[in-house]
């Protein structure tokens, strides 16, 4: 279990503009098993990678957990929630926020930008560190497009082709 040993890591951290790799926040991922998680994977920036370090120093975790190399070689992090998954009204998608703070009801995709707010724990178990997604602000859509282009004929504007006044009834 992750417990708040008393160092100076923050109880809480807001990261700056981080891409999304791969995204669990619309419903709770279960592979591991019921009520499951909500997750998000992030490209590790210069400046995250520094305050991670800094938190590994300071706690003296000896890693820190959720972090992988993608074939390229770009530093990923994933991080976890249980917030929203059990008790007694859990929700299917992690609440997130867009880049006027409000809330809604988009969850981030691959190739978007987020802000998130993130809780470093030390693990008792074995001095690990874990970090827990406690807040995700959708800066920027990474473009997500349906793939197909614009044609002339049906639009869903409007409920048919055919003009309401032309109806029989």
């Amino acid at each position: 279990m992750a417990k708040k040993k008393e160092t100076t890591i923050p109880k809480s951290f807001t990261t700056g503009e981080l891409e999304v790799k791969w995204s669990h926040l619309h419903k709770p991922d279960v592979f591991f098993g019921t009520p499951g998680d909500h997750n998000i994977s992030v490209v590790i920036t210069d400046e995250l990678k520094k305050e991670m370090d800094s938190w590994m120093k300071q706690s003296g975790a000896n890693k820190i957990n959720g972090q992988t190399k993608t074939e390229e070689g770009t530093d990923i992090l994933k991080v976890k929630s249980k917030l929203y998954t059990s008790g007694e009204s859990p929700k299917t998608s992690f609440p997130c926020f867009d880049a006027g703070a409000r809330e809604t009801e988009d969850t981030p995709f691959g190739g978007d930008v987020v802000k998130l707010m993130i809780a470093p724990r030390l693990n008792d178990r074995d001095n690990s560190m874990s970090l827990w997604l406690s807040g995700c602000q959708i800066v920027k859509s990474g473009g997500r497009t349906t793939g197909f282009v614009p044609v002339d004929g049906f639009t869903a504007e409007s409920d048919s082709d055919v003009e309401q006044e032309d109806l029989p009834f």
